[in-house]
């Protein structure tokens, strides 16, 4: 499957809130965000999790071009690895915020970022290590 576009929580926790941002649907490719501020212009969840091992999160989902809809679960509780939702067909992205020094990103990710390089992610692959 070539792009899965389902989403897993990064820790066990609780889901503190949860809030529905409206917005475009511009696409998420790294030359747009050259041009356009897609982080704050295209529709956007944001839900803070209360996280066992990292703490506050907020764990932003972007919604883009030819996406439509961002579906989401929002169970009282979670755990390591549980579906948090996903997006219905197209591109899509998704932003964690944490407090720094909580996790240390896998070196790939700080790599293509240095570069200007897109990473594509596989469900089950490690993103990054909690410190």
């Amino acid at each position: 499957m070539e792009d899965y576009h389902r989403y897993i929580y990064p820790d066990g926790g609780k889901e503190v809130s949860h809030r529905f941002l409206p917005g475009t649907l511009h696409t998420v490719n790294p030359i747009a965000l050259e041009k356009l501020p897609v982080f704050h212009r295209n529709c956007r969840e944001v839900t803070l999790l209360d996280c066992e091992r990292c703490g506050r999160v907020a764990f932003v989902e972007v919604g883009a071009m030819l996406v439509g809809r961002i579906v989401n679960r929002h169970p009282v509780s979670f755990t390591r690895g549980e579906e948090k939702g996903y997006f219905e067909f197209g591109g899509s992205t998704v932003v964690l915020l944490l407090r720094p020094g909580t996790v240390e990103p896998a070196e790939r990710f700080l790599q293509n970022s240095l570069a200007g390089e897109e990473t594509v992610v596989r469900l089950g692959e490690p993103v990054g290590r909690i410190l």
